[in-house]
């Protein structure tokens, strides 16, 4: 078994809309977890997040928004709901909003880019 504390969590942010980002390093080879509070547009006006590598899955703790995949796909979604984004699916999300993610493989910022 392994347990983070909030101690010894790290924070960390990658775009402006992330109103709070923190790290919970379980430090395994097979996967991680985080808390982000998102305020507004992720990542930012007229851009797209994808993770290249990992899985994401995102349970909604509170608020709500809207997670636009680049293809044009729209889903609204709140609080209790779960939303899994596979690698390498092209992402944003116009939201007031946290959630906990888990990540498999583990989250790391080389993977994870900001396109137009």
């Amino acid at each position: 078994m392994k347990m983070v504390k909030s101690s010894e969590a790290q924070k960390y942010t990658n775009a402006s809309s992330l109103s709070e980002s923190v790290e919970y390093p379980v430090n395994d080879k097979d996967i991680d977890c985080a808390y982000v509070k998102i305020e507004g547009l992720y990542p930012g006006n007229n851009k797209y997040a994808v993770n290249v590598e990992s899985k994401e899955l995102l349970f909604c703790v509170e608020g709500n928004g809207i997670l636009e995949m680049k293809t044009g796909e729209k889903k609204e979604f709140k609080q209790n709901d779960v939303i899994l984004i596979e690698a390498g699916e092209v992402y944003r999300f116009d939201a007031h909003c946290s959630f906990v993610v888990v990540c498999t493989p583990p989250w790391t910022p080389e993977q994870h880019k900001n396109i137009d």
